[in-house]
């Protein structure tokens, strides 16, 4: 063998067992000393009713608590827009499920593609504001839901938009079992955040809280261990890069993540 090739080979491998070695380090971290402490104890209405208090993900020009820069980036939510009208354009559905609507500034682009347009969040702070600032869309209902304990409602489409990444496994597991039990809609758009490193482990666990899975290379995939969503299909819709150094830009050169939409049917 070539001495430069067996030495960059060896290199390879040598950052390799390093990068394995730092992200085993960050799970144990995260096990030992805590991730989400500041929510440690609290129920899901009270986690989510913080962050908006306290406007941990941001506010808007209002000065209101929003959901954030991935419910608010024209690059990350145009596409996701354009994908999902078409989608709704073609299926045509009497009831739309939005189960985790947060400041609705996406949600709000659908409500003409369907007759009942149902957003439901786990925040009562976030659905109060949203009973107010949208009382002019007539078939629009919010509904205070935890989609990890409590009965969802029924639907041909029901989105869940980058909201189980900031849930534990035991509550995604709840959710998953009740819709492997009953069915409650045709169809599932599920957009998640994930890294995209060749260390990249899915569905790794963490506190219900603000952050996310990318942080020790992860993200939820439903149909993977230990979820497993049970579907007749799925498919990727829509797959957008994402720099987690610098997300606020769409044009980075070297994304280390990506905002991922899957449509499981049933």
């Amino acid at each position: 063998m070539n001495i430069t090739l067996y030495k960059l080979i060896k290199k390879i491998f040598k950052i390799s067992y390093i990068s394995k070695i730092i992200l085993y380090l960050r799970i144990k971290k995260i096990n030992f000393f805590g991730m989400e402490k500041e929510f440690h104890n609290m129920e899901h209405n009270e986690i989510f009713d913080k962050i908006y208090s306290d406007k941990i993900w941001g506010e808007s020009s209002d000065g209101n608590a929003n959901s954030g820069v991935g419910s608010h980036l024209p690059y990350i939510i145009e596409p996701y827009i354009r994908v999902v009208k078409l989608f709704l354009s073609k299926v045509k559905p009497s009831v739309v499920v939005d189960l985790g609507c947060g400041d609705f500034n996406v949600g709000k682009n659908f409500t003409t593609y369907t007759k009942k347009y149902l957003a439901c969040d786990v925040s009562p702070l976030i659905i109060d504001h949203n009973k107010s600032k949208y009382k002019n869309f007539d078939n629009v209902e919010f509904q205070n839901i935890d989609i990890c304990k409590d009965k969802l409602p029924k639907g041909e489409i029901a989105f869940v938009r980058q909201v189980l990444q900031h849930l534990s496994n035991k509550g995604i597991e709840n959710f998953v079992n009740y819709i492997n039990e009953y069915k409650p809609f045709k169809y599932l758009l599920v957009t998640e955040h994930l890294s995209t490193s060749n260390l990249m482990i899915p569905n790794i666990n963490k506190p219900s809280g603000s952050r996310i899975r990318t942080r020790f290379n992860s993200g939820i995939i439903l149909h993977k261990k230990p979820f497993l969503i049970s579907c007749k299909s799925y498919e990727v819709l829509l797959n957008i890069p994402v720099s987690l150094k610098y997300p606020l830009s769409s044009k980075n050169k070297d994304p280390d993540s990506k905002i991922i939409t899957i449509l499981y049917s049933f």
